[in-house]
Order: C-alpha cells, then sequence, then structure tokens
C-alpha cells in the first residue's frame, strides 16, 4: 500500500504481487478516519475473491492506523513498514 498525489488529489493505492491486481481510492481527506475505510474496501475485494491476506507491505505512514487494524483480522496480518525515507517498492 501506498499513497499517491494526481492533480492535488490524495489516493491510496494498493497492488497484490501474486495475482498484480492493483485498486485506488480516492481519499477525500488524508486523516486516520478516512484511512481506516480504504483497507476495508480493498480487502473485502480479495476476499470476495477467495484470497487470504496474511502479509501488507506499506509505507510507515500507515503505521498508526494499519497496527489496530491487523490485528482485528482473522487471520491476523503481519504488518512490514518501510523504513523512514524509505519506499515500498512493490506498491510503485
Amino acid at each position: 500500500m501506498d499513497g499517491l498525489t494526481v492533480n492535488s488529489l490524495k489516493f491510496l493505492s494498493a497492488i497484490s504481487h501474486d495475482i498484480y491486481y492493483c485498486t485506488m481510492q480516492y481519499l477525500s481527506q488524508t486523516i486516520a478516519s478516512v484511512y481506516k475505510k480504504c483497507p476495508d474496501e480493498v480487502f473485502s475485494t480479495y476476499k470476495h475473491g477467495g484470497f487470504e491476506i496474511t502479509e501488507v507491505l506499506c509505507d510507515n505512514e500507515f503505521h498508526k492506523v494499519m497496527d489496530k487494524y491487523s490485528i482485528k483480522q482473522d487471520p491476523l496480518i503481519q504488518m512490514n513498514y518501510a523504513a523512514s525515507k524509505a519506499h515500498v517498492p512493490h506498491a510503485e
């Protein structure tokens, strides 16, 4: 997962590197309450297709939201955050 900006509009991108499926979600604001809705929408798409989410690679900016989110999932989602000032090449 990674955030990106296109013509001043904010988006959250997610790419499954096993099936090469990409999703983009518009973010009306870059605040935690908006970010909390995005994983539900993205992960429900994968679950509907019969896939199980076990690991997420993302930027450190999602740490606060995704730690709380991942522990509530069954099975538990392993979170891997990029180091500060680094990026997630899988998401780009």
